[in-house]
């Protein structure tokens, strides 16, 4: 019995003791008896250790590494997000302000302001019924509508929010058949920190004198 006990504690004695009684002289069994278990020692394949100082060190330089790589990256997508954002903004506005201009000049009839070239663009509509106007307050740009000059109202603006107008230059063309007026208009934008400029182009002809 003994010798299968240290069989299963892998043929030593490991950390265990025994005191042995004889069996007496009339043959009785020889009995075995377990009288203290100091420790139990696992094999080594089975030892588990923690990490070293250095493996700690390796592990924490990699992780600040992909942490910047993770962190440059978001930056530059948002960066870019916000530019085509402003981008975008800054158009739709130049267009629809444009739009709405040309689409004034084509239902006027006659030229009131500019004389040649200047910021602000009025014009008779309806058999000289109607005036419309155009100019910019507060880097915003308005239009107003009344029977005369004096009576015009502020319709609204024509640029949206956040959208400054920088630079606004009427130009009328006589062809002496004809007459037409020419847009030059700039936009400027910041949105989160980036700045965007824009310049827009239009020219449009006057009703009945085409």
């Amino acid at each position: 019995m003994l010798n299968l006990f240290k069989k299963i504690c892998g043929g030593k004695n490991r950390g265990l003791a025994f005191s042995r009684s004889e069996a007496s002289p009339q043959g009785k069994t020889s009995v075995f008896i377990v009288t203290r278990l100091v420790r139990v020692q696992f094999a080594s394949g089975l030892r588990k250790e923690g990490f070293t100082l250095v493996e700690m060190i390796i592990y924490a330089a990699l992780m600040a590494i992909i942490t910047i790589a993770v962190t440059q990256s978001l930056v530059v997508v948002l960066k870019s997000n916000r530019t085509s954002f402003a981008e975008t903004n800054l158009r739709n506005s130049g267009y629809s302000a444009m739009e709405g201009m040309l689409r004034e000049i084509y239902a006027s009839e006659n030229i009131d302001l500019p004389s040649a070239t200047g910021s602000i663009l009025q014009m008779k509509q309806n058999s000289a019924s109607t005036t419309v106007r155009f100019a910019v307050s507060s880097s915003t740009l308005n239009f107003y509508e009344g029977s005369s000059s004096s009576t015009a109202v502020l319709i609204g603006p024509q640029t949206s929010k956040n959208i400054l107008v920088t630079s606004l230059t009427f130009t009328k063309i006589n062809t002496g058949k004809s007459l037409a007026v020419r847009i030059q208009m700039q936009l400027n934008t910041t949105v989160n920190g980036i700045t965007k400029n824009e310049w827009f182009y239009g020219t449009a002809i006057l009703r009945g004198s085409y």
